[in-house]
This record gives C-alpha cells, structure tokens and sequence, in this order.
C-alpha cells in the first residue's frame, strides 16, 4: 500500500530506529504506529485500534471484524 510507504518514510524522517514503548500495530497494514503521534484511532467494542493512514482507517471502518 502506498499509504503505508509514506508512513514509514515519515516514521524514519522524525524517530529514531528503536522501538518506541507506544508503538502499536495497525491492524489493517500491520504497520508499527505511535498511539501518541497518528492522528487515526477508532474505538472499536470498548478497544482504540490506531491507524498509519486515513486509507487504513477507512478500510477498518467498513468491516472492522474483518481486521481483528
């Protein structure tokens, strides 16, 4: 997905290569997102499911239960 390349070149451009403690994976893409920087989150069933990209987010909300 296009959306997850420009993700993961705007997450090498503004962290470090380490794992930060607040990443999380996007249950779309299975990219690592930082739960404190995306703006992408849905609460799902009393769950927050964070998002690398608008593109992700909206593919969840059309069938989430396909992504859990």
């Amino acid at each position: 997905m296009l959306c997850c390349l420009v993700h993961l070149i705007h997450m090498l451009n503004h962290k470090s290569h380490e794992k930060m403690e607040k990443d999380v994976k996007d249950p779309v893409c299975n990219m690592q997102v930082d739960e404190e920087i995306t703006k992408y989150k849905i609460e799902y069933k009393g769950k927050m499911y964070y998002f690398c990209s608008s593109t992700c987010e909206s593919e969840f909300k059309k069938n989430p239960s396909k992504y859990i």
